[in-house]
């Protein structure tokens, strides 16, 4: 029954970052070619350029994750080579004062990421790269580019 309930969870964050990556403006498609992946991410119109991982929890990448790695940071298959980009929930607790706090992302984990030249970003950034493009009229090519040529490890604003 859990694991029915993880599931579920993760196809609901999966639609809801397919969803705010879309309404910026940029082209999201299913990828059957690139079974590592859950989406392809285009900047250009030809080009797809991210094989995009959603995932629940970002200081939990581990052992787990080494069939996912690309040495240089690009995963291949039969679509040609894509950079791989992990967007993460990182969890959420209250502070002594109250408030939201994220928590931080381990160094094991922003050095395992580094190591293999795969870069990541938190929903936290996400959401902020969607207040970008939607309030202040940036556009997401231009920051998806930045992360795109990213040498490893969390990309934040």
């Amino acid at each position: 029954m859990a694991f029915d309930l993880y599931s579920k969870n993760n196809l609901i964050l999966i639609d809801a970052v397919q969803a705010l990556l879309r309404e910026i403006g940029l082209a999201v498609a299913p990828c059957p070619e690139y079974s590592e992946v859950d989406r392809v991410l285009k900047l250009e119109d030809s080009l797809p350029q991210f094989g995009v991982k959603i995932v629940g929890d970002l200081g939990e990448l581990g052992r787990e994750w080494e069939h996912l790695d690309p040495a240089d940071g690009f995963i291949k298959g039969d679509g040609g080579p894509l950079r791989l980009l992990l967007i993460a929930n990182n969890g959420a607790g209250a502070s002594p004062q109250g408030r939201l706090e994220f928590e931080k992302i381990p160094s094991r984990t922003v050095k395992f990421l580094a190591d293999r030249h795969t870069v990541a970003i938190t929903t936290q950034t996400l959401a902020r790269i969607h207040q970008l493009c939607s309030e202040m009229r940036q556009d997401p090519k231009r920051i998806f580019s930045r992360i795109y040529s990213h040498p490893g490890g969390v990309f934040q604003l």
